[in-house]
């Protein structure tokens, strides 16, 4: 019999490059799209988990519905929501996913990356430790 009866495999929208800015800049434009583009069910549940303020920024900010910024006032949803940075951050970052009860984080990736930009990526992440929560 499992230790757990349910596993917690969250959707993460991933952005890893070489510099932090540019992939803070990437998971800015990812996080906006879901809450601008994709309906009420995003930013309803972000509500309900306490982050309206976020959600009316955002949408305040991205009202030309062309999604991309992250104003300051909600600037803590991307830690919350996403991994993104070089790849020694976003290695930093998945452990805290694991740390907060994540067993198998399915790292979700920008459309039209190159087939270099998705290896850069699984290169980042190919000596992650795992901390043992996927059996």
């Amino acid at each position: 019999m499992p230790d757990k009866i349910l596993q917690v495999c969250p959707g993460i929208p991933t952005v890893v490059t070489e510099d932090a800015a540019t992939a803070r800049q990437g998971v800015a434009w990812y996080v906006a799209f879901y809450l601008v583009m994709m309906g009420p069910i995003y930013r309803r549940a972000l509500a309900r988990l306490g982050f309206e303020k976020e959600v009316e920024a955002m949408l305040a900010a991205n009202a030309n519905r062309n999604p991309a910024i992250v104003p300051d006032e909600a600037e803590g949803l991307l830690e919350q929501l996403a991994i993104y940075g070089t790849p020694e951050q976003a290695r930093e970052q998945l452990e805290r996913w694991y740390d907060a009860g994540a067993d198998m984080p399915l790292l979700a990736l920008g459309p039209n990356l190159s087939s270099g930009e998705i290896d850069f990526v699984l290169q980042a992440f190919r000596n992650a430790p795992n901390p043992g929560h996927i059996a």
